[in-house]
C-alpha cells in the first residue's frame, strides 16, 4: 500500500474484483476484468430513468492489478498503463493511457431493467476529432406486439485529437455468468460492437442530442487535467477530515466508505440506496445514511434530507417505500428512523450550541409532521395493542416460503415508540398509547429472556438489534446482555456475520441464491446491519462482546477493500463465507461502517 496526498492506494490481482466510479451526477461505470453481468458497464440517468450506454473495452492484454485511488482508478495490462476518472457532474467518462492502444468498443444501450432484444439502431459518424455513435430504440411488434413507433434516442461522442477507427459493425452473444448465478434472467444478451478504437487519451461523452454529446466530449478533453485536478482535491477534502485510526487495515477501509457514500449523493440532492439496481431514492435507506453525514458534520446535507421527507408522510403516518414513484408500497419503519435521525440532529445542535443548525421554525415543521405521524400511526396501524406491518413493508421485504414477516415485527414497534418518544421531546406532551405499546411490546415479545423477531412466533432475526439500537429502554441492559448472549450463537457466522435468520430454521440458506428470495433474509448476512449489532454491543457491554464487535469490523473493512466493487461495501455475503454479494456499492452498508468507526474511536478501542 502506497500513501499520497492523504489518500491510500491498494494493488489488487484478482479476475472477482470489479471497480466503480461516479460523478455524482446519476452517472457511473462499474467494469470487472471482463463482464459478467449485464448490469456492468457506463450507467446515465435522465429523467428519474437509467440507461446502460457501454458494456465493455476489449483490450488484448487481461488486467493484471487495479489500484484505487478513491477518486480515480488504474489498470495494468502488461506493460500498458490505464487510468479512468468521471469529472465531477459531467456527462463523461476519461480514459488515459502511457502509450498509444487499440480497443473494441462494446456498446448495448437500453433501460437498465429494459431486456427487449428489437428495434435497437446504431449509426456510426465522424465528426472531427470525435466519433458519434447515435442510437435509437424503436417499438417492434417481435418483442411485444407494440405499434411501431419512437421511443428514445441517445448520443454516444468517443473524442481524441489522434483517434482512428476502424469500422466492424459487429453483433456478438455476451454469456453474464453472474446473472446466471443470481437466477437473473436473461443469461445472455446480443451486444454491439460498432469499431476498432487506436489512441492514448480518450474521452466519452454522451448526450441526448449529437451536437452535445460531441462539445461534451471536447470541452473534457480540454480540461481534463483541472477535471481531474477537482476530482482529486474533492477526495482529498473528504479523506483529510477521517480521524487518525492506528489499525491501518481499518483506516484504509473507513477513507474508503466515506468516499464510497459521497459517490452515492446525487447532483447533492440525496443519496442513491445502491448500484447498480438500487439507484431510487429508498426512504428507509437515506433516512438511516443520514447519522454518517452528521458524523462527518456535513449537517446541511443531513437536516436536507430529513426534512424533505416530512412532506412525504401519508394519510397513514408512514413514508413511501421509494420516492416518486406512482402508488407507492409503504414502509412501516422508516417514519421511526425518521424520528429517530431528527432526535440525533438536535443532539447534534445542542453540542454545536447552535440555533442556526435547527431553527426554531424547522424545529416546528418536525415537531407537526412527526406528532401528526404518531396520530395516524395509531389510529391506522394499532391492532391488538401493536403496531401492524403488511406484507414486505419492513426492510426485510421479499417473500419466501411463507415468511415474510407479514404482522407485528419487533423493530416496527421499537421504532414506533422511538417516534414516541421523540413527540414528546419536541411537543412536551405525552400520548397514553405510547406508553400502552410499551407494556404490550414486553408482554407479547420478551419471553425466557429472549426478545423475539414478530409477535406470535417464537422467532430469533437480528432485528432486534435494530430494537436495542432505537429504543434501548425496552429492556434494562441486564436483559439486554442476557438476550444477546442466547441469540448471538444462533446467529454468529464465524467469518464475522450475523445470519438473518436463526442457522436451525428450515428456511436457513447458507449460500446466496439471487433473484429467487431463498437466501436474501433466510441466511445472507447484511453489512449494514452486522455493523449496527456491533454497535449495540459496544454500547452494551464492550468487554463481553469484544470478541463479536471486532470480528464484525475486521469483516467488514476486508469486505470493503479486498472483494467486490473495491473501496465500496457491497449489500450482503453469503453465510457460509465472507463475499460481496447483491449491489456491490451499498449506501446504508458505508454508512454504518462509518458509524461503527467512529464509535470505537470516540471511545479510544480503536
Amino acid at each position: 500500500m502506497v500513501k499520497r496526498a492523504g489518500v491510500f492506494e491498494k494493488n489488487i490481482d484478482d479476475g472477482g474484483v470489479k471497480f466503480l466510479l461516479t460523478n455524482r451526477h446519476g452517472a457511473y461505470v462499474l467494469f470487472g476484468h471482463e463482464p459478467k453481468s449485464r448490469y456492468e458497464g457506463v450507467f446515465f440517468r435522465t429523467n428519474h430513468r437509467m440507461i446502460k450506454l457501454i458494456e465493455s473495452f476489449v483490450f488484448s492484454e487481461h488486467v493484471t492489478a487495479i489500484t484505487n485511488r478513491l477518486g480515480s482508478v488504474s489498470l495494468k495490462r502488461g506493460e500498458l498503463a490505464q487510468s479512468f476518472f468521471m469529472p465531477l457532474y459531467r456527462d463523461a467518462l476519461v480514459l488515459e493511457m502511457n502509450a498509444v492502444a487499440e480497443f473494441e468498443l462494446v456498446l448495448d444501450v437500453k433501460l437498465v431493467d429494459d431486456h427487449r432484444v428489437w428495434g435497437r439502431n446504431y449509426d456510426v459518424m465522424k465528426d472531427g476529432h470525435a466519433l458519434v455513435i447515435s442510437f435509437s430504440k424503436k417499438t417492434d411488434s417481435r418483442d411485444d406486439n407494440s405499434v411501431f413507433g419512437d421511443e428514445f434516442e441517445v448520443h454516444l461522442a468517443v473524442y481524441a485529437p489522434d483517434l482512428e477507427f476502424l469500422p466492424l459493425q459487429h453483433w456478438e452473444e455476451h454469456k453474464y455468468c453472474d446473472d446466471e448465478a443470481r437466477h437473473s434472467q436473461p443469461f445472455a444478451r446480443w451486444v454491439f460492437k460498432p469499431c476498432k478504437i487506436r489512441a492514448k487519451d480518450v474521452v466519452f461523452a454522451w448526450g441526448l442530442s449529437r451536437g452535445a454529446a460531441v462539445a461534451e466530449a471536447k470541452e473534457v478533453f480540454d480540461s481534463r487535467d483541472r477535471l481531474r485536478r477537482e476530482r482529486e482535491n474533492h477526495v482529498h477534502e473528504l479523506i483529510s477530515a477521517c480521524p487518525k485510526i492506528k489499525n491501518e487495515g481499518v483506516s484504509l477501509a473507513y477513507q474508503c466508505a466515506v468516499n464510497a457514500l459521497d459517490s452515492l449523493i446525487v447532483g447533492d440532492e440525496f443519496v442513491e440506496a445502491g448500484l447498480p439496481w438500487f439507484y431510487q431514492r429508498w426512504a428507509r435507506d437515506e433516512i438511516i445514511c443520514t447519522k454518517a453525514f452528521l458524523l462527518q458534520k456535513n449537517f446541511v446535507f443531513a437536516k436536507k434530507i430529513l426534512l424533505s421527507y416530512l412532506p412525504k408522510i401519508t394519510n397513514e403516518g408512514l413514508l413511501p417505500n421509494i420516492v416518486d414513484r406512482d402508488a407507492p408500497l409503504l414502509s412501516s419503519d422508516a417514519v421511526g428512523w425518521l424520528a429517530f435521525r431528527c432526535k440525533e440532529l438536535f443532539d447534534a445542535a445542542g453540542k454545536k450550541r447552535s440555533s442556526e443548525l435547527v431553527s426554531s421554525r424547522e424545529k416546528q415543521q418536525m415537531a407537526d409532521a412527526l406528532q401528526l405521524s404518531l396520530s395516524r400511526v395509531f389510529e391506522h396501524r394499532l391492532n391488538d395493542g401493536l403496531i401492524e406491518s403488511k406484507k414486505n413493508e419492513t426492510w426485510m421485504d421479499t417473500e419466501f416460503g411463507n415468511d415474510s414477516r407479514t404482522g407485528f415485527p419487533v423493530e416496527v414497534q421499537a421504532l414506533t415508540l422511538a417516534l414516541g418518544g421523540v413527540v414528546r421531546r419536541l411537543t412536551g406532551k405525552s400520548d397514553k398509547r405510547v406508553a400502552e405499546l410499551f407494556s404490550s411490546v414486553r408482554k407479547n415479545f420478551f419471553r425466557n429472556k429472549v426478545l423475539f423477531d414478530t409477535a406470535g412466533h417464537v422467532g430469533i432475526r437480528p432485528n432486534v438489534f435494530i430494537a436495542a439500537y432505537v429504543f434501548p429502554d425496552l429492556l434494562s441492559k441486564n436483559e439486554w446482555i442476557d438476550c444477546f448472549e442466547i441469540i448471538l450463537p444462533k446467529l454468529w457466522l464465524g467469518w464475522g456475520g450475523l445470519s438473518s435468520i436463526d442457522k436451525k430454521h428450515p428456511l436457513f440458506t447458507d449460500v446466496y441464491t439471487g433473484e429467487d428470495n431463498k437466501s436474501y433474509h433466510r441466511g445472507d448476512s447484511w453489512f449494514w446491519l452486522n455493523n449496527l449489532a456491533a454497535i449495540v454491543l459496544h454500547r452494551l457491554a464492550h468487554k463481553k462482546f469484544e470478541k463479536y464487535i471486532m470480528a464484525i469490523l475486521e469483516a467488514s473493512a476486508s469486505e470493503i477493500l479486498y472483494k467486490g466493487a473495491t473501496g465500496f461495501a457491497s449489500e450482503i455475503s453469503s453465510a457460509r463465507e465472507l463475499s460481496s454479494k447483491g449491489c456491490v456499492a451499498q449506501a446504508w452498508s458505508n454508512a454504518l461502517f462509518i458509524e461503527l468507526v467512529r464509535e470505537l474511536v470516540e471511545s479510544k478501542k480503536l
